[in-house]
């Protein structure tokens, strides 16, 4: 079943766009899993049911996916803008809940993404291990935000980035982190990592980024520095750039990661660390 419609958010005060895929035979209230499975920059809550097998992969892992809207928002309760992080993190699990009757286990709660898509599902897999007991993020950009916008603010004032980064991308930084580009705690991937890593519940991690990708090196760091502080984190890598080839067999592989070997279709792995 593939249902395309929008839902009232009391946090974002309006009607938002959102695409859901439960399994064709929906199982008895209480036993199906989720996913909820987050869009890159540029893309919206409709990209991955337009991209990928998901109706397939629903029926075969008994899981219902969730695809919210989130604009370019990095996933972020925006400085000068709206509480997506909220929305999603908070708001949008208890709406769902109550309307497909899924199992409430973290267990059975995952939270998946590529690229912009990777870093909500870090932020909120981190931020919220109680909620959200798996996580798979692939591709995934500003893992060291700090670090980035310390470089933007070097490039000049907001004309100069204009001219460098273009105007989206500069009012994206705006919008999320206000006119002083400060960036909170709540939005270092790193913070939130060294706080999951001394909760109680922790939750397990699935990385993968492709070797030809430009952020493989910053994903190779967060694979190190995750394990360091004792994440239960698993990486994966493979030949591949930033594009849905590469993003299609990393869902595939979180699937199995996060749910078992629901698939038959055998998966060669050519680097696992």
């Amino acid at each position: 079943m593939i249902l395309r419609g929008s839902v009232f958010s009391e946090v974002l005060e309006m009607d938002t766009g959102l695409t859901v895929i439960t399994p064709s035979d929906f199982p008895e209230p209480g036993t199906p899993k989720v996913a909820y499975l987050l869009h890159g920059l540029g893309a919206g809550n409709g990209s991955w049911s337009e991209c990928s097998l998901l109706p397939l992969y629903a029926r075969e892992y008994n899981v219902v996916f969730v695809m919210p809207e989130a604009g370019r928002s990095y996933y972020t309760d925006l400085a000068n803008g709206q509480r997506f992080f909220t929305y999603i993190a908070d708001e949008l699990p208890a709406l769902a809940a109550k309307t497909f009757r899924f199992s409430g286990k973290r267990e059975d709660t995952a939270i998946i993404g590529g690229s912009m898509g990777g870093h909500g599902a870090l932020k909120c897999a981190l931020s919220r291990p109680d909620r959200f007991g798996l996580c798979a993020a692939f591709a995934t950009g500003s893992l060291y935000l700090e670090e980035k916008v310390a470089k933007i603010k070097a490039l000049g004032d907001w004309p100069q980035l204009e001219t460098i980064l273009g105007y989206q991308r500069t009012q994206d930084y705006r919008a999320m982190l206000g006119d002083s580009l400060r960036v909170a705690p709540e939005n270092e991937i790193a913070q939130l990592a060294k706080k999951a890593a001394a909760a109680p519940e922790r939750p397990k991690i699935y990385q993968a980024c492709g070797t030809e990708d430009p952020f493989h090196k910053t994903n190779m760091r967060f694979r190190d520095d995750a394990r360091s502080l004792g994440l239960d984190l698993t990486y994966e890598e493979w030949p591949g750039g930033h594009d849905w080839d590469f993003f299609n067999e990393a869902l595939i592989r979180s699937l199995r990661f996060c749910f078992g070997d629901g698939l038959k279709r055998p998966i060669e792995v050519s680097t696992i660390e």
